[in-house]
């Protein structure tokens, strides 16, 4: 705990000595020696504050993950990062300082992801080249006071005007980072769609090493029809996992720098019928369900369906609950594997995953370790790593 503490003290400006006239040194991220080579690929996951909880943590399978990105640290539009929030307040706990010390002994880097969200709020931050420098500042210190290894930068909603300034400070960012740590790990979440493939080039250009593709929320709480939250493909056509990653290809983004976001959450509507691609019905709004909670969900009202849908690859469930037909949409093991396999097919960085706690199952963990298990031997072939400074080629880690 008293480590913790300090860090946190040193964070907001104080000066620590550990004694009589001995500075108290900042915990040291990993070097490049320390880093696991048990995976072939990036496998990535967001630790989001409310799941930073006991169960949770117990639940974490270093064996499967590469990375830890604990989400998340806000900020201001005048760049300050916001220390009186929950995601702050839950990077500085012990329980986060533990999940750190673990992530590190099993060699899995641990990061932070800042994010800032609102189109207002993110345009004039943008345009502010002060503001950036500040938040820049403020941001690389916390990742050398935590010793962590790196960070994410997740900006949600901004105007093509702003993706200048957007670039800049990714690559800013990211460049302050490894002038501290060589070894610092960097990413940008990005949408699916267009706005996301302009941010991911962008960012990548500039010298940020991945790009998180959030390939989730195809679908949402007020969908007309129902389906995957994240489809391989769509039927006739339409934004899914596989048209994403074209997209971004079209728009100049390297897909061996991308990692694709999968989802552990599902989403339930009701419908006025048990059919694929049925209505929403008029009025009602779809609901989000966690992995973790499927059981309970079969042993609410009448299961009528359970089957597949083979094109988008994802697993259904259909009740009736008090005369009322409800479809929930989900991944299983069978429909999660396309999605992985699409991951090594075009050649992209690795997976990621929101959220962590979101799904508390170990046979779900060994099937992503089985699937991006390092190669045994030479005819073992598939994805190679990449490093993450841009220009390099492939090299085994």
């Amino acid at each position: 705990m008293l480590r913790h503490l300090l860090v946190a003290l040193a964070v907001a400006g104080s000066t620590l000595v550990a004694g009589p006239g001995s500075a108290v040194a900042a915990p040291a991220p990993l070097s490049a020696a320390q880093l696991s080579h048990r995976l072939r690929a990036e496998v990535m996951g967001y630790l989001p504050y409310w799941e930073l909880t006991d169960a949770t943590v117990a639940g974490l399978d270093y064996e499967g993950l590469t990375t830890i990105a604990f989400f998340s640290v806000g900020l201001d539009a005048a760049g300050h990062l916001g220390r009186t929030g929950r995601g702050y307040a839950a990077l500085m706990s012990d329980g986060a300082g533990a999940v750190i010390d673990a992530a590190h002994a099993a060699g899995v880097r641990a990061i932070v992801s800042f994010s800032s969200f609102g189109s207002a709020k993110n345009d004039a931050f943008f345009t502010d080249p002060a503001a950036q420098a500040t938040f820049v500042g403020e941001a690389v210190a916390l990742v050398a006071a935590r010793g962590l290894d790196g960070a994410d930068l997740d900006i949600e909603l901004i105007s093509a005007s702003s993706l200048d300034g957007y670039a800049a400070t990714a690559g800013a960012l990211s460049a302050r980072l490894r002038a501290a740590n060589p070894d610092a790990f960097t990413t940008v979440a990005t949408n699916a769609s267009v706005s996301g493939g302009q941010m991911a080039a962008r960012a990548l250009a500039a010298g940020v090493g991945r790009a998180f593709l959030m390939g989730y929320d195809y679908r949402t709480s007020d969908s007309t029809t129902v389906g995957s939250v994240a489809p391989l493909v769509r039927a006739g056509g339409g934004l899914a996992l596989s048209a994403s990653l074209d997209l971004y290809v079209a728009m100049g983004v390297p897909l061996d720098r991308v990692i694709l976001g999968l989802p552990l959450y599902g989403r339930t509507w009701q419908t006025a019928d048990p059919g694929f691609g049925a209505e929403r019905v008029a009025g009602s709004s779809g609901t989000v369900f966690f992995f973790r909670d499927l059981a309970s969900l079969q042993a609410e009202g009448t299961t009528l369906v359970a089957d597949t849908d083979t094109i988008e690859s994802s697993a259904r469930l259909v009740r009736a609950v008090d005369g009322a037909i409800y479809q929930t949409y989900y991944d299983s093991a069978a429909t999660i594997a396309p999605k992985l396999a699409l991951v090594a097919g075009r050649g992209l960085a690795g997976v990621g995953f929101w959220a962590l706690g979101y799904d508390r199952d170990p046979a779900w963990w060994q099937l992503v370790g089985e699937s991006f298990r390092a190669p045994s031997t030479t005819a073992d072939v598939g994805l190679q790593p990449v490093s993450d400074r841009p220009g390099n080629a492939a090299q085994p880690r």
